[in-house]
């Protein structure tokens, strides 16, 4: 599974931490900060610095809200379409109108997603494993987001 996650906050690197400490595949990172990219090689929190996400299986945009729009547009003149794409926001309405906007056609491959977890801190130094152990996952997928997506999305939570 290659899984490659857009923003190393707090968020972002505490999924590429758990995906990394349980093998679950190949992390590779995008994030503005080139400090932040640096910090998460070094500290073996990500595998690869992403140039493109075309080897992505699943795409996990972990960017303030205000940022979202903007991610989203740099990936999907890129999207392949087996790809998921998932997020981290806590606002849904917002980040689906904006989805749906962008994305048009690939729609269906976004599952919104909400994990409840967090911290007062922010960056990649307050990245931490286990931040989710205990926490859950609220998704929110649309009326015609591809089942397909969902499952595979369920799948690769489980491991």
């Amino acid at each position: 599974m290659n899984i490659t996650i857009i923003g190393l906050g707090l968020i972002g690197g505490s999924i590429a931490t758990d995906i990394k400490n349980a093998k679950l595949g190949k992390v590779t990172a995008y994030d503005t900060k080139a400090f932040t990219l640096k910090y998460a090689l070094s500290h073996n929190l990500i595998d690869h610095c992403a140039d493109n996400i075309k080897k992505a299986d699943i795409i996990i945009i972990a960017v303030p809200i205000r940022n979202f729009a903007a991610a989203l547009k740099e990936i999907k003149p890129h999207l392949t379409s087996n790809q998921i794409i998932t997020d981290v926001s806590s606002v849904k309405g917002s980040i689906i109108t904006t989805a749906k906007k962008i994305l048009g056609k690939n729609i269906s491959q976004f599952v919104p997603g909400h994990p409840i977890a967090g911290s007062e801190k922010s960056g990649i130094k307050s990245a931490k494993p286990n931040l989710f152990t205990n926490h859950y996952t609220i998704l929110t997928p649309l009326g015609n987001t591809n089942p397909k997506a969902i499952k595979k999305y369920l799948h690769y939570g489980k491991n």
